[in-house]
């Protein structure tokens, strides 16, 4: 993956950015709902839970790596049980997320075994994504069902996306609403990935 053009000076000089904050103060008391985006490769699943705001400040909670290809059962088996964790916020509650986005690009095979997995958790909103180029009105599509699996199916505005992102990672602290808070296990190469174009 290739760093985004606006965020490779960002990359390579965090000190210059503040944005990963102290794990003992990193406040999440006013996050309200908590998504869970995970990201297909070759030989891992990168899981990333975020936790919003009303004012859209989002908060990153917890990241973790299932190892394994992802055309192995055992792999979404692990997921599986992740996905059902609760997430403890600084105010003690105790937080089940609210939706789940499973990327479904990647090498032959690997949308087949998404679109598996998600369609008999959709109950738990548990959805397979897919970037899609281009100017689009929305960011997220309306559900979609039109593979061979019937399984639903959100595209994502890939261009619009990237664009708010690489905005609301400049954002100064203090910002409120929009403002990214990343705490201080995330720098080196969750850092990394977060700023890399997949």
């Amino acid at each position: 993956a290739e760093p985004w053009d606006d965020l490779k000076h960002a990359s390579k000089d965090v000190d210059s950015i503040r944005f990963f904050e102290d794990e003992e103060s990193y406040d999440t008391s006013a996050v309200r709902v908590i998504t869970v985006g995970v990201d297909v490769q070759q030989t891992r699943l990168e899981c990333y839970w975020w936790g919003w705001t009303d004012m859209e400040e989002s908060y990153l909670l917890r990241f973790e790596v299932v190892a394994g290809s992802p055309l192995a059962d055992s792999t979404w088996q692990e997921l599986a049980k992740l996905l059902r964790d609760h997430i403890t916020l600084s105010d003690d509650r105790q937080v089940l997320p609210r939706a789940y986005f499973i990327d479904s690009g990647g090498a032959d095979g690997v949308t087949s075994r998404v679109y598996r997995f998600t369609k008999p958790l959709e109950r738990h909103r548990v959805y397979a994504i897919k970037g899609r180029g281009g100017d689009m009105a929305d960011i997220i599509s309306p559900i979609k069902r039109t593979n061979h699996e019937r399984a639903p199916l959100i595209e994502i505005g890939t261009h619009t996306a990237k664009r708010i992102c690489t905005e609301r990672l400049h954002f100064e602290a203090g910002s409120g609403a929009g403002e990214v808070h990343l705490p201080s296990w995330a720098q080196g190469e969750i850092w990394e990935q977060l700023t890399s174009e997949r």
